[in-house]
């Protein structure tokens, strides 16, 4: 069943994406500012120090970086605390059956501006896709993935060559080929 949910809901989310209109003068990152970089939870374990080395990367290139956490619970577990981190979390209820969001932490978030929305998740998860597909980011980026075109401006990566250091040395590089 959840693979008829998740084609159903990709096709709304090119539909809704395509509807919205965005800002698409893509700024150099020399020139950004405001970034917004998100990445699954079950990402922490294994990936965990290389996200944070491309987050203090970015923040000492002079960067503002706005983390987005996604948890795949439907609540908050006892022993997580998210409040005593810098990040913002979000849950599998802030999302619709179909990966649409729908708390207004996450329409909040959609609406900010951002000069590049980064996605570090290479699995493709649909709440991510969401928040690509709808973000005020001028320009979205993401890991090369089959079906993933319609939602980001920019795709990163290559299949053939899996790992998160390969894409973030990927990122770090054509970052500043980029204006």
């Amino acid at each position: 069943m959840s693979g008829v949910k998740t084609t159903i809901g990709v096709r709304l989310l090119k539909k809704r994406s395509n509807e919205k209109e965005r800002i698409r003068l893509i700024s150099s990152f020399e020139k950004a500012t405001e970034i917004m970089v998100s990445w699954d939870d079950a990402q922490k374990e294994t990936e965990g120090k290389q996200i944070e080395s491309f987050i203090d990367y970015l923040k000492k290139e002079g960067k503002h970086v706005e983390c987005v956490v996604y948890h795949h619970a439907a609540k908050r577990e006892k022993g997580q605390l998210f409040d005593m981190d810098s990040h913002i979390h979000l849950l599998k209820t802030d999302f619709n059956t179909f990966g649409l969001p729908k708390t207004a932490q996450v329409k909040k978030l959609l609406a900010k501006r951002f000069d590049y929305y980064i996605n570090l998740n290479m699995d493709g998860r649909l709440a991510l896709k969401s928040i690509a597909g709808l973000t005020n980011a001028t320009c979205r980026i993401g890991y090369h993935r089959e079906k993933a075109l319609p939602f980001y401006d920019i795709l990163i990566g290559t299949p053939g060559t899996p790992g998160i250091e390969a894409y973030i040395k990927d990122l770090k590089h054509y970052l500043h080929k980029i204006g």
